[in-house]
């Protein structure tokens, strides 16, 4: 008698059947646990709803700082420009101590000419 390469089938349908069975008997008891999670949570939440404060009735139009940028680019050249005015103009930092603020190339000619400061040195 010639050997058989076919390997027997021993695959239980009864088996299989049961399984089936029991995975839907599990995924019954949890949907009925479930559902009496939700109804305990439903019944024992408050029903008195607040009412709604002043602030909350105030309709804002603008959202509050920080907001979003709506056009990055442009925003960053607003601030580029704006750093260089102030670096290339003349104005008060502090007027009463007086403080002013000079463009960078007077204020290199300032240092060439008087030297640098000493820290412990008073400002004149």
């Amino acid at each position: 008698m010639p050997e058989r390469d076919v390997q027997a089938d021993n695959t239980s349908v009864r088996g299989i059947l049961w399984s089936a069975v029991g995975l839907l008997l599990a995924l019954a008891v949890c949907m009925a646990a479930l559902g009496l999670l939700v109804h305990y949570y439903h019944r024992a939440s408050p029903r008195d709803i607040p009412t709604i404060s002043v602030l909350e009735q105030q309709r804002q139009d603008t959202p509050p700082s920080p907001r979003l940028e709506v056009n990055s680019p442009a925003a960053g050249a607003e601030v580029i420009a704006q750093g260089r005015s102030r670096l290339q103009g003349y104005g008060w930092v502090d007027r009463q101590q007086g403080i002013a603020r000079v463009p960078l190339p007077r204020a290199r000619a300032i240092i060439l000419q008087r030297g640098w400061p000493d820290p412990g040195q008073a400002l004149p």
